[in-house]
């Protein structure tokens, strides 16, 4: 796979304590593995969450979970 930056990003979540927890991932990683980080890190309340992105504004739904970072359009394109 070619990227034209960095086939890795640095993705960053509020919780809902206020606290923000960051990682990298691949543009090979799906929602669902970025699902798993959160459910295995996360410190706040373990309440239910929904991923979404600021700009544009856009929320994922479980359909989106086994599809890529990349293909999501959370990657720059190649």
């Amino acid at each position: 796979m070619l990227c034209r930056l960095s086939c890795r990003h640095v993705n960053q979540f509020r919780l809902f304590d206020g606290k923000t927890m960051a990682h990298t991932f691949e543009a090979s990683n799906t929602l669902e593995d970025v699902k798993s980080y959160i459910a295995t890190n996360r410190t706040d309340s373990g309440a239910p969450y929904s991923l979404m992105t600021n700009f544009p504004k856009k929320i994922f739904t479980a359909a989106d979970s086994r599809r890529t970072l990349k293909d999501l359009g959370e990657w720059a394109a190649d």
